[in-house]
């Protein structure tokens, strides 16, 4: 186990990548203290396993951002001609 022996803290674990973060490094051995605003959110990540859609939700929203923003910004771009 790569992380074995190894302690972590993870702030935010009560959400969809901290939890996904706190699963991952306990997977891999590592004795993981979590910390969050809710301890139901906590609870549940410490009891549970996380459903994959739930990770990549807010990993697809966060890239679908950046594509919008970055469409939006290369027009004005080529309107103005350079940037």
């Amino acid at each position: 186990m790569l992380l074995k022996g190894k302690n972590a803290v993870i702030y935010g674990a009560g959400g969809a990548i901290g939890g996904a973060v706190a699963r991952t490094f306990a997977g891999a051995g590592a004795r993981v203290f979590l910390a969050g605003r809710t301890r139901a959110s906590l609870d549940a990540v410490a009891d549970a396993d996380l459903p994959i859609d739930d990770f990549t939700v807010p990993i697809a929203a966060h890239m679908r951002t950046h594509l919008l923003t970055a469409r939006a910004a290369a027009r004005h771009m080529l309107e103005a001609g350079s940037g």
